[in-house]
Parts: C-alpha cells; sequence; structure tokens
C-alpha cells in the first residue's frame, strides 16, 4: 500500500478531517507564540520556518519536502481542501474563480465533501501522478484594472496591490536563466487565461521532488534580487504568491511535454473553518442560557440587572449568553456587570457559528429558533433553563432548576397570548395551529420564553436528523413558538402562570387574554398580582405610557453605564414608527382592519412577516395610506 502524506497548512486552531492521509502542520511555527497541540511544527528538522511571512504555506511544503518519507506527497491548507467526492458541487463562489463554497467545516460538511473517505482518496490519488484543483477562467475574474485575458496579465494589473509586477518580471529571468527545460512551458502557460493556484495538490514522490527543487531554489536566487522594505502586509506575502505561478506552470509542462496523467478536481473552501470545541458546563452550578439572536446587545442590561439581584446566593450559577451582536466592548461590559457575583460564571455564544456548526448550505434550517438545536450543540449538559432576553426577575427563581418535568422533554407556562387568539370567535388561528402546523391540542400550546429543557431526553427520544427533515415539511420558516411546540407537542410539562407572566400594552392585548379559556385566564389574573418572571412586550418600553413594568424597565436601565443607548434607541424607534408607533383610527385604520380583519390568519401572517417598526411595516404601512386616502 502506498504511503501518502497530504499537510495541512495550519496557522490557528482549526477543524480537521479524521483522516490518516491527512497530517496537520503549524506553519510559522518557529514564530508563534502558542503551538497547536497535536500539529505536527514545520520548526523541526530542515525547515524555513521563519520565512513563513512571505512564503505561506510553502513552509509546510518545505518541510514535508525534507523531512518526510513517502510514496506520495500532496498540500492544502485549513480552510482550503481538495475535492474527492465522486460528484460535483454547483454551490460556487460568485467571484468567478469557481471554488465550491461551504459554510462550515463541521461533521456535516466532512462526510458530504468525502474529506474523511481515505478509502476514495487512496484510488484516485494512486490513478495518477498529478491531482490537482482545476484551472479558473481568470479572464472572468476581478482586478484593480479590470478583467484580463491572461494569466501575466491579470497579475500585473495587480501591480502594487498583490505583487509588484517587476519581481514576476525578475521570476520568469530566473526560470529562463536556471530551467529553461520549463520555462517555454512556463510562458504558454501564463499567456493563456486558465490558472490552477492555491498551492493544493497530491504528486508522486519524484515529481513533488522535482518540483520543490525547482520552485526553492527558484524562490531564494528571487529573494536576492528583492528589496521589500517597502512593501504592504499583502505583498510582503510574494514568495506565496509567485510560487502558485510556479506550480501551476510546472503542472502544465508534465501534462503538455511530460503526458504525466494529471486529474482535475473541484477546490472546496470553507468560510468557517474554526474549531468547534464543545461547551461544557460549570460543575455544580445552576446551568442557564439566555437567548438573544438579533436583539440589540445593549438590551440584555436590564435583564441581567433584575437576574442578578434575584439570585440565591448559596447556590452557583452557569450563565450562557446565546448572541448574534455581541462585541468585545459589550462582552468586557457585562463580564464587569457579573463579576460582582463570585458565585455566577457568565460565557457569550456566538449563534452564527454554534448554528453553522449543525449544518451546511443544503439543509434548511430554524435560522432564528436555537432551542431546536441546543440539546445536540450543548451536547455536554444533560439539562438546561432557556431565558428569552426580555425578562424581568421579580423572586428567586432558583427553584425552576429542580422542575420535575414528569418524563417529559420540556416544561413552561402555557401562553396565555395564544390560547385566547385560538379561543376567539375567529377559528383561523386554531386551523392554523391544528391543519398548518400539525399541533394536535391547539390549546395545549406553551410560552417559549422560560422553558426548562432536558437535552439528554430529548436526544433518547429523536435526533437532530428529525429536526432538519421537519424544517424541510413546511413551505415556510416557522417562528420560535410554532416550532417548539410542534417538536414538543404532548411531551411538555405546565409551569404555572407565574413562572412567565406575559405583559403587554399594545392594543387589544387585554381583549385577547380575555378569550383564553376562563380557568387559565382565572390563574393569570392571580399570577399578574405575585409574579416570579414577567415577559414585556418587546416594544412597550419606547412608548413611555406610564405602566409599571416600563417604570421598572427605565429604573434599571438609568442605573446603567449605557443609558444613553436607550434613549437614543427610543428617539430612532419613535423616529421611524411616529408617536407612540400606534396606528389611530381613521381611513387607514380602517382599510388594514378590512383587508386584515382581527384574529384572522391574514394578520397574524401579517404581524409574523411585516414586524411592527420594521423596513417592510413602514413600505406596506404607506402603500395602505396612500390607498385609503
Amino acid at each position: 500500500m502506498s504511503k501518502i502524506v497530504i499537510g495541512v497548512a495550519c496557522h490557528k486552531p482549526s477543524e480537521l478531517p479524521s483522516n490518516e492521509l491527512y497530517l496537520p502542520i503549524h506553519v510559522g511555527a518557529a514564530l508563534a507564540t502558542k503551538g497547536l497541540p497535536g500539529l505536527q511544527r514545520d520548526d523541526e528538522g530542515d525547515n524555513i520556518s521563519e520565512k513563513n511571512p512571505q512564503y505561506c504555506e510553502l513552509t509546510a511544503q518545505y518541510w514535508l519536502w525534507k523531512n518526510v518519507d513517502a510514496d506520495y506527497y500532496g498540500l492544502c491548507h485549513y480552510r482550503r481542501f481538495m475535492s474527492f467526492a465522486p460528484e460535483r458541487f454547483d454551490n460556487l463562489s460568485g467571484d468567478h474563480r469557481d471554488q465550491v463554497i461551504i459554510e462550515s467545516l463541521n461533521d456535516f460538511t466532512k462526510k458530504k465533501y468525502c474529506l474523511e473517505d481515505e478509502a476514495g482518496m487512496r484510488e484516485m490519488i494512486e490513478g495518477f501522478d498529478v491531482v490537482a484543483t482545476e484551472n479558473q477562467n481568470l479572464s472572468r475574474v476581478y482586478t484593480p484594472r479590470g478583467p484580463k485575458r491572461s494569466v501575466y496579465d491579470h497579475f500585473a494589473a495587480h501591480d502594487r496591490d498583490l505583487i509588484n509586477v517587476e519581481d514576476l518580471d525578475a521570476m520568469l529571468g530566473i526560470v529562463q536563466e536556471k530551467y529553461p527545460q520549463y520555462y517555454a512551458d512556463l510562458r504558454e502557460y501564463i499567456g493563456r487565461p486558465y490558472f490552477r493556484g492555491y498551492n493544493c495538490f497530491v504528486m508522486k514522490r519524484d515529481l513533488f521532488f522535482e518540483l520543490c527543487a525547482y520552485e526553492f531554489d527558484v524562490l531564494g536566487e528571487l529573494e536576492k534580487r528583492v528589496d521589500f522594505s517597502t512593501y504592504d502586509l499583502t505583498r510582503t506575502r510574494i514568495y506565496g504568491f509567485m510560487a502558485e505561478i510556479l506550480y501551476s506552470g510546472f503542472v502544465y509542462h508534465l501534462s503538455k511535454s511530460r503526458n504525466a496523467k494529471v486529474r482535475d478536481v473541484q477546490m472546496l473552501f470553507f468560510i468557517d473553518p474554526d474549531k468547534k470545541e464543545p461547551i461544557k458546563p460549570i460543575p455544580d452550578a445552576v446551568p442557564v442560557m439566555f437567548v438573544m439572536v438579533n436583539a440589540p446587545a445593549f438590551l440584555f442590561e436590564v435583564t441581567a440587572r433584575s437576574f442578578l439581584r434575584s439570585l440565591d446566593p448559596a447556590k452557583r450559577y452557569d450563565v450562557l449568553v446565546l448572541h448574534t451582536t455581541f462585541t468585545s466592548f459589550y462582552k468586557t461590559h457585562y463580564e464587569k456587570l457579573f463579576e460582582a457575583y463570585e458565585n455566577v460564571t457568565i460565557r457569550f455564544l456566538d449563534w452564527g457559528k454554534m448554528e453553522r456548526a449543525l449544518s451546511d448550505l443544503d439543509r434548511k434550517t430554524f435560522l432564528h429558533t436555537p432551542q431546536a438545536y441546543l440539546p445536540w450543540i450543548m451536547r455536554e449538559y444533560r439539562k438546561m433553563i432557556l431565558f428569552d432576553w426580555n425578562l424581568f426577575f421579580e423572586k428567586d427563581w432558583s427553584s425552576l432548576a429542580g422542575v420535575d418535568l414528569g418524563g417529559n422533554l420540556v416544561a413552561a407556562s402555557h401562553d396565555i397570548e395564544w390560547q385566547g387568539e385560538v379561543n376567539n370567535v375567529y377559528a383561523e388561528k386554531a386551523d392554523y395551529a391544528k391543519n398548518f402546523l400539525g399541533i394536535e391540542d391547539v390549546f395545549g400550546c406553551f410560552n417559549t420564553s422560560v422553558l426548562v429543557m432536558d437535552f439528554e431526553a430529548i436526544r433518547a427520544a429523536f435526533t437532530i436528523d428529525h429536526v432538519f427533515n421537519l424544517a424541510r415539511s413546511y413551505k415556510e420558516p416557522l417562528l420560535s413558538i410554532e416550532i417548539v411546540n410542534v417538536l414538543y407537542q404532548g411531551r411538555a410539562a405546565r409551569l404555572p402562570q407565574r413562572w412567565n407572566v406575559k405583559v403587554s400594552t399594545e392594543e387589544g392585548y387585554a381583549l385577547t387574554v380575555q378569550d383564553a379559556p376562563f380557568s387559565l385566564f382565572k390563574e393569570y389574573q392571580a399570577a399578574c398580582k405575585d409574579p416570579i418572571i414577567v415577559q414585556y412586550n418587546q416594544r412597550d418600553p419606547w412608548w413611555l405610557e406610564g405602566t409599571k413594568y416600563e417604570e421598572k424597565y427605565w429604573g434599571l436601565a438609568r442605573a446603567s453605564s449605557l443609558y444613553e443607548f436607550f434613549v437614543e434607541h427610543m428617539v430612532s424607534v419613535h423616529d421611524a414608527a411616529g408617536k407612540h408607533g400606534r396606528t389611530k383610527e381613521g381611513p387607514l385604520r380602517r382599510k388594514l382592519d378590512k383587508i386584515l380583519p382581527k384574529g384572522s390568519r391574514r394578520r397574524a401572517f401579517f404581524k409574523r412577516v411585516f414586524p411592527h417598526g420594521s423596513s417592510q411595516y413602514r413600505a406596506v404601512k404607506g402603500l395602505v395610506s396612500r390607498i385609503a386616502n
């Protein structure tokens, strides 16, 4: 059996295929302040590790040449791999370089793109002299000076951008002087528009050694002729760029003049190649996650302050904030807020990266519904309490961690607003829940803003593929409350209303909750007088209508160093939506009520697709206003 070694040039912790043919190599290790555990360093043995800033991935290629004994040698990068899949992929880059663009390097995409198919890779590699990435047509690719019709003109058009053109001319001169056997084919190659680039390939031993001897000799001579003391960061990578030209021309020479068998394969480019480390729980701590997907980071301030003052000082808390908008500024801000509480740790999880770790471009996903994914993302956790960010914590809530689920998968309070909508004179909401969503008990629907989840039981009950398949079965993305109720219907323990008292000053809300089943409405009324957790309408604080919870909200906001952020946001909301953002009686209101009757499925769908205050909402509002007038 042939020995095949494909170096993977890495400069940071990266997700890597589990495949014996790949050898991950830490490039520039001689200059690194931290090592990369488990990776081969490129500064051992005969090496040029210190040249990595100029030679890029070539320091891994050099190390392989000088230190490894194999029958086939290859090179790829931590985010660029060759496709050994039997099929072709059409999710290509929009820059005409024809790379296959994949959102994330993860367990799903490793399998899909055959990165761990050692047998398939071996069969292809051993059948050819060279396996190399396909040529790109550079005549379609951008340059600062417009598209060009040849490889040479393309790089010349990047003069003082990627390279200096005189350096390219100097390199060609060196090849002509020292390696005339390659020069004619190289000149012919760079006079055409087709270009491989990227230094990704697998070659037989003798050809690889020939390439390296040629390439590093030419580049070594070029070093003597180039002064890059005034070059910017990009142009200092000159030898990596020049090697792309030398390598591509060498493969052309092998194919044209030596009748070498060359197999072209697609280039795979992974946007997010970062290592996907599992999140581990804090021992003996209550695990809590706040969901802040697509919410401005400063809005977490009010919830955080009410949360901290409600904690039991005798218990430890493992707090995770799932976000899409937290910059380093906000992370530092909230870490300082929490550090006064020694029994609390806070960590921040980027939902975009976590969602990509479970999916690929072919999957229809619940992008805004983390509750559907979390049991598999947080696979080190057995159980967790999920909170939305628009909450007030009125009392010690820690006993929620000990709620008996009675064999169910989740626990939550019934949603009073949903119950009112399915129980009113219009039957469309109930019909939508039963016939479109497929929820059998429309009066069993629960609110997802306070949710206890038994991750271990959920993982035992079904797989992540069950969630993905469910997503594919709907023609449109579902709301968080909808998909979670679909997933866990009939498997949800009921929490009393005081665990999640939903309040709102929105027009018609009071009438809606009165339509709920009487027993639930009476429980809700009692809970309003003695709540543990309150869920406020996200839009309410900005209208300043003098409710009890607005007063509490602004009291907590005023205590924050971010107070001006709240005021600025309030002003922007009013500018966008008009005074109080409420639709007044008149021809516009009457027209809206006629087109979208209260309680109708059309009105519910409109509110879901055109959220109040959004640009889409304002555009439709303007259109209806013109019709009404």
